[in-house]
């Protein structure tokens, strides 16, 4: 049997660009391995739809603009574009509404970050308040990291994930348009348009049009597709998260969570049904197997720790019900990646980092828009071919060095304290052999390492990993 498109991939993203395709009159094929979905970036999400609580001001060059725009919209339509192509009681009651930020005195860039998320939120009128933090119920941090202040977001909404794929996975199953092709995908062979998707089990599926969402293994599916951003190449990472379930009555109204910080997304709570509650999430990242993510003591002890102390005490004594884990897709230069890749009839759609969920149906929307165009639409500052993705504003080593004092703090996780001011000459030891290596000092062997790391991921996220190469 034909079909107009083929879809690899068995997260959110490749499963909102299935139903989008079909409401446009498009015969689908999807093809992925469904016991690998509790493995899912998407699964082990919070799925968070904080398009503003993502706001970090260190972060606001073109690109970061840009990617705040595609947030906010993707947030904006969310809620319209799931009761559209997903009926049913599950669409009626899954997305909820209310998010706290709590700034306190254990993230060191906390109270700048808060007043710019506060800023923004003022900028596109989205209702926002501070509000006193004994007046957030459940909020009861360790008294070494009380709030400062919270911001409250009452419209920014959150999902539950498993309820999300499941309510996806049904209207798939009952779409007639849509056939489903239960495999695992090895590799996709280019033709002179589109190609062939092979399979673990041996099956040749021969597509014109193909679109891969596969997160963090997208562009391995895609090895002899060259894709590069001012003359690098444009690679994907995998950013690990773990997370827990755990079974409490804490009453929390909403998400509560930090605003973003040492190169993860902040410690954050999400209330799920039955008396449950989402706790998350590390990012620890990796670029070689993102096949089967396992989380490790240290992660877990760290988003126990963090939890416990700068949300509720009352954690410590919550049973847990399960662990989750997934590789968030993260390309090289930190941005989303989706459109038309320059192949014929070969479109992607990744890298979209920890806002999979919330930009879901946006991206499936300029994916169904790209292939009915038939190429002839401009994919914008996200686009694979968009070479000058970054209009020139970025600058990998300021950020490298900027980012060093976040690397002192991942540094002192979950708890390190160090005597007074040990902090500040820890950070201005590291930046200053960073300096060295990057002006070409007498560390040729780190200079070695820390440029051929920033030429293939210049991204602040990338620091950890140089680290990581440099100890060894």
């Amino acid at each position: 049997m034909r079909h107009d498109v083929i879809v690899v991939g068995g997260g959110v993203i490749a499963r909102c660009v299935a139903l989008e395709l079909s409401s446009r009159g498009l015969s689908v094929a999807t093809v992925s391995k469904s016991s690998t979905l509790d493995r899912t970036a998407s699964v082990a999400a919070g799925a968070m739809l904080g398009a503003f609580a993502e706001f970090v001001q260190s972060k606001w060059l073109f690109a970061d603009q840009e990617e705040a725009r595609l947030r906010i919209s993707a947030g904006r339509m969310w809620e319209e574009w799931f009761r559209t192509h997903i009926s049913g009681s599950q669409a009626d009651t899954a997305i909820r509404r209310g998010t706290f930020i709590v700034a306190n005195n254990t993230g060191s860039h906390d109270d700048e970050n808060i007043h710019f998320i506060k800023a923004q939120a003022d900028a596109w009128a989205e209702k926002n308040q501070w509000v006193d933090p004994r007046d957030v119920p459940g909020l009861e941090p360790h008294k070494l990291a009380r709030p400062q202040r919270v911001l409250s977001l009452p419209t920014e909404g959150y999902i539950e994930s498993r309820v999300l794929m499941q309510a996806l996975c049904a209207a798939i199953g009952a779409d007639p348009a849509i056939t489903e092709i239960d495999e695992d995908v090895t590799a996709i062979d280019a033709a002179s348009r589109g190609g062939t998707v092979r399979t673990l089990a041996g099956q040749a599926l021969h597509g014109q049009i193909i679109v891969v969402a596969a997160g963090a293994n997208t562009l391995r599916l895609l090895p002899w597709l060259d894709l590069r951003v001012k003359g690098r190449p444009l690679t994907m990472l995998g950013g690990r998260g773990t997370s827990m379930v755990v079974d409490s009555t804490i009453p929390f109204p909403g998400v509560l969570r930090t605003p973003n910080r040492d190169f993860a997304c902040g410690s954050h709570v999400v209330p799920l049904s039955d008396g449950r509650i989402y706790i998350g999430a590390t990012n620890r990242l990796e670029k070689n197997d993102f096949s089967d993510p396992k989380p490790s003591v240290g992660e877990l002890h760290a988003l126990c720790h963090s939890l416990a102390n700068e949300i509720s005490h009352q954690l410590r004594l919550a049973p847990v019900l399960e662990m989750r884990a997934g590789y968030r897709p993260i390309s090289s230069d930190g941005y989303p990646l989706f459109g038309h890749t320059g192949h014929d009839g070969i479109l992607i759609a990744s890298g979209t980092y920890r806002n999979g969920i919330l930009m879901a149906p946006a991206i499936a929307r300029s994916v169904a828009d790209d292939i009915l165009s038939g190429g002839q639409r401009d994919g914008g500052v996200f686009s694979p071919l968009n070479r000058d993705r970054l209009h020139n504003d970025r600058n990998p080593d300021h950020e490298l060095l900027g980012s060093v004092g976040q690397m002192v703090s991942f540094l002192q996780e979950p708890d390190g304290k160090l005597p007074f001011n040990r902090a500040c000459e820890l950070e201005s030891l590291i930046r200053g052999l960073l300096g060295n290596a990057l002006c070409g000092g007498e560390f040729s062997q780190v200079q070695d390492v820390v440029r051929g790391m920033l030429d293939r991921y210049p991204i602040q996220e990338a620091l950890p990993l140089i680290l990581y190469e440099m100890s060894q």
